[in-house]
């Protein structure tokens, strides 16, 4: 019997991408979900990289969930400082360097 990753290698054989080893285990997740509805179910490298894009980086969800909590914060009559604030922290290289 084939362990997860023997069939995601088998199915990924010819396919040749790279992508961010964050989204390893969301991948992988997701294939063994597809898998179970369908056993024989190999995928193209178009539906892989499709999954893969789908997965969004540890630094998009960082950054959406800071947004969130700088708006719930400073309340609904501060949406521009919220903007700017996360907008701020989206920018800002030491947080990026953090995040990668």
């Amino acid at each position: 019997m084939l362990t997860k990753r023997q069939k995601i290698a088998d199915s990924q054989k010819s396919v040749a991408l790279w992508f961010d080893d964050s989204k390893i285990k969301a991948v992988e997740s997701r294939f063994a979900e597809l898998r179970q509805l369908d056993p024989n179910k190999s995928m193209s490298e178009a539906e892989i990289a499709a999954m893969i894009r789908a997965v969004p980086s540890v630094r998009k969800e960082v950054m959406t969930r800071a947004t969130e909590i700088i708006k719930d914060t400073l309340g609904e009559n501060q949406q521009g400082a919220a903007r700017r604030l996360s907008s701020r922290l989206a920018s800002d290289a030491a947080l990026k360097k953090l995040l990668r």
